[in-house]
């Protein structure tokens, strides 16, 4: 599906589909700039940088390429980087996933810049706005020089590419963009980091994506503050902060927070373990059934009022993080907000938000963004840099009340088991504490995977009618009612061997015995 207009030449989009010539059902054809079943084909004149078409319900609606310049509170620092962005402005299909490819050159052979990035169904709730960002090096340009325009090829299909596309190219404009986004570690580093390909060759799967993540414009130096306050807004929109007023903007717990030092952009100078211990201390007031954990790699030290959490594989742990939880990154020298993920083979592939136009209130955070997660040889790394630290916020919930199972009744002085589990609506570990109701108990035993069945001995001396009591508590202290189960031990435990037994069946030889013991002065 070629289109050129008035001499100026402008990309459009090849559809393949499984089977050849369809697309969902619908036949791809163009004939006078129509696709077959009404589906229009628009082209927007004024601008050859951007485009815009509506193929199948609107897939993609514009697109507009940049070649990024570093900028450093404003001031130049690399100008014509290597850093290309793709901006994208998608209407997902209801349910089907497009794998988007984008072959580009500039005076030498094509290169593959985007190989089968997807475009998920409106059920995931990705963000229309889409960006991702591709190496400019790979079309032969170095570093400081300018990429004025470029010839690109674009393709969207419903199974992954193996092999580049195939079609003709048509010029689009490269348009400058800034980037100055800093807040975290040291600034502006002795080189910026190379930038990133999206290469993939398989089906996208084990997508989490979370929905309504707010946008934070921030002022400079501030990625740290803008970070947190997504993931805070986020957590009041899914699960309602019982002390956050009600109408309250994610640009409004932005201001708290930079009120309290959070930010190197504040001036006042806190160390970024303080900064974590401010906000951790913010959310908890802000609703008591808050939790924050940390995963560190060699960059904090000490954190107050925060879970510091071990893992050696950063990938699962965002994943099960990531099901409840909202999620910030800090590496290199800045901060982002994790908003979802997804795997397509054996890469992994993050979705984030952050404001890349520092000090800029109209422009920064307007779209979510891409990156690729990567262990190298037991380095995380995210965008080419080292992971320095992963912060997660989540609402907690305790346990249910333990479920108790056991005989109902039995003999004092005998031993019996009983059962104890609980479930954790987190999926936390659990600690039991037991009150056998005999003056006894187990204090705090644990910790056990939840919905684990533990299984405890217990031996009642006397007898009587006995209430166990048992509840739980997960791995952050939050405890659940008691639970209550009867247990009755009407008599003494039995005294039985196979001699008392035959004396028992034989009364007569009973009483011999006895005036026997008698006679002979053994009683």
């Amino acid at each position: 599906m070629k289109i050129k207009i008035l001499g100026i030449f402008v990309v459009t989009l090849l559809i393949s589909a499984i089977t050849p010539g369809t697309v969902l059902g619908y036949e791809v054809s163009v004939e006078k700039g129509k696709v077959q079943n009404g589906l229009d084909l628009v082209i927007d004149q004024s601008d050859s940088s951007k485009f815009t078409y509506l193929v199948r319900d609107d897939l993609i609606e514009e697109i507009a390429f940049y070649q990024l310049d570093w900028y450093v509170n404003g001031e130049i620092y690399t100008k014509y980087s290597s850093w290309g962005r793709m901006d994208i402005d998608v209407n997902p299909d209801p349910d089907a996933i497009f794998y988007m490819n984008v072959l580009a050159m500039w005076l030498h052979e094509p290169a593959w810049i985007m190989q089968n990035y997807p475009i998920l169904p409106e059920l995931h709730g990705v963000p229309n706005e889409q960006a991702i960002h591709f190496n400019i090096e790979d079309l032969g340009i170095p570093e400081g020089d300018a990429l004025p325009f470029m010839e690109v090829l674009i393709t969207a299909t419903l199974i992954p590419l193996q092999e580049p596309p195939v079609g003709e190219f048509y010029d689009v404009i490269v348009n400058t963009l800034i980037r100055d986004a800093w807040g975290h570690g040291d600034w502006p580093p002795a080189h910026i980091a190379l930038p990133p390909r999206y290469r993939a060759r398989n089906a996208v799967v084990n997508i989490i994506q979370h929905e309504n993540v707010p946008s934070v414009q921030e002022a400079v130096n501030n990625c740290i503050t803008g970070s947190y306050s997504r993931s805070i807004k986020w957590l009041d929109n899914e699960y309602d902060l019982r002390n956050l007023s009600a109408g309250t903007t994610a640009q409004e717990v932005y201001e708290n927070l930079t009120s309290m030092g959070v930010g190197h952009g504040t001036g006042q100078g806190l160390t970024e373990e303080e900064m974590l211990t401010n906000k951790s201390d913010y959310l908890y007031k802000l609703d008591n059934r808050s939790v924050t954990k940390f995963v560190d790699y060699g960059y904090l030290g000490n954190v107050q009022n925060a879970t510091e959490v071990t893992t050696t594989n950063l990938s699962k742990w965002l994943a099960d993080e990531l099901k409840t939880e909202d999620i910030e990154m800090c590496y290199d020298s800045h901060c982002i907000c994790i908003t979802g993920m997804y795997k397509q083979g054996n890469k992994t592939f993050l979705r984030y938000r952050d404001d890349e136009e520092q000090g800029n209130d109209s422009a920064g955070d307007n779209r979510t963004k891409v990156g690729e997660l990567v262990n190298d040889s037991g380095e995380w790394k995210f965008l080419g840099s080292k992971v320095d630290y992963v912060v997660s916020e989540s609402i907690n919930n305790p346990p249910g009340a333990p479920e108790i199972d056991g005989p109902p009744s039995g003999d004092a002085g005998e031993e019996y088991e009983f059962t104890f589990h609980a479930t954790d609506p987190d999926g936390d570990s659990v600690y039991y504490y037991i009150d056998w109701g005999d003056g006894t108990n187990t204090g705090w035993i644990g910790p056990y995977p939840h919905c684990t069945v533990v299984t405890l001995k217990h031996t009642y001396a006397n007898q009587g009618t006995y209430i166990i009591k048992a509840k739980a508590k997960d791995e952050y202290e939050a405890e659940s009612d008691w639970s209550e189960f009867e247990v009755a031990m009407p008599r003494n435990k039995a005294i039985t061997s196979p001699f008392l037994n035959f004396l028992q069946n034989h009364p007569n030889l009973f009483q011999i015995l006895q005036q026997l013991i008698l006679r002979l002065g053994l009683q």
